[in-house]
């Protein structure tokens, strides 16, 4: 028996959007985005203490709504039919600010070796986390070519013209993975609790694939979909593992391996995502003595 819509990942209006990219206007620093920045007092005002950037690649897709997002501090207008591509450590906004009235978006984040895609709707700044729907996109092959062209292309002496052309292939292929995927009935078939735990393992492998390069518990949080106390509580639950410890567990394991190929502190601190030396060395003496 065919799956409900009211069941599936994307309804199909979402679905034909996804399949138009030849409609898409992509907002990315490969190349000149396809917006005009758009400068908004109140939303800088509320960018200073809103703003995000971590290890994990994220992309936006515009379904329905008018609002506002950043890359490095540029506004621009988060219109239907527009992406953003943000890549690892570029900033962008933290949640909603209030004067997002409606709006639904569609993020896919990176982890390693997993990818998330989530669809969220949004009212006066909060997200209806009733509505939000999610699903692990089990064809790791495929995310990790999109992000290996994504990294490869930020050196690249490509006209910036061939980079959106083959960006947008590219973002083809995922929506078309993403599209298969749901059409298949898994999304719909997983159940709340399965999903819960394939979104929570998917997170601490990541943490452990990415030897826990300037992470917290908000950021994993914002990841996951879920509050940071539930998050907490639920990391616990399915893995058996404080996240804190989890975390610097896999830093632990990253310095000691480099200490024995012979690098510096200063680099170690550098490729671990500490804010300084000094910061890195008060943390390594704190948890060296705990092994």
């Amino acid at each position: 028996m065919a799956v409900s819509e009211k069941q599936n990942f994307l309804p199909m209006k979402y679905r034909r959007m996804l399949c138009s990219s030849g409609k898409w206007h992509v907002v990315s620093s490969l190349f000149q985005p396809e917006h005009e920045p758009h400068e908004d007092k109140t939303h800088r005002q509320w960018l200073e203490k809103n703003s995000d950037r971590h290890q994990a690649k994220e992309i936006l897709a515009v379904l329905e709504g008018m609002s506002l997002n950043s890359l490095n501090g540029v506004i621009y207008p988060a219109t239907p039919v527009t992406i953003f591509l943000f890549d690892s450590y570029e900033k962008h906004d933290k949640q909603y600010p209030p004067a997002t009235e409606i709006a639904v978006h569609l993020w896919i984040f990176f982890l390693k070796p997993r990818a998330i895609a989530r669809v969220i709707q949004v009212r006066n700044g909060k997200i209806d986390n009733a509505r939000k729907r999610e699903l692990i996109l089990e064809n790791s092959r495929l995310r990790d070519l999109f992000d290996q062209e994504w990294s490869g292309m930020k050196g690249s002496n490509l006209d910036a013209d061939i980079k959106r052309r083959k960006m947008l292939s590219l973002l083809s292929l995922l929506f078309l993975e993403i599209i298969e995927q749901d059409m298949s009935g898994k999304t719909a078939d997983l159940g709340d609790e399965n999903r819960q735990i394939q979104i929570i393992h998917a997170i601490h492998q990541h943490i452990c694939n990415s030897s826990g390069r300037a992470m917290t518990i908000e950021k994993l949080a914002r990841v996951s979909g879920y509050s940071k106390f539930h998050f907490f509580r639920l990391f616990k639950k399915h893995i058996g593992q404080n996240v804190h410890d989890c975390i610097n567990e896999s830093r632990m394991k990253k310095t000691e391996q480099m200490l024995k190929d012979g690098f510096l502190q200063k680099q170690i601190s550098s490729e671990l995502g500490f804010s300084c030396p000094s910061a890195f060395s008060n943390w390594y003496a704190r948890h060296r003595s705990r092994n």
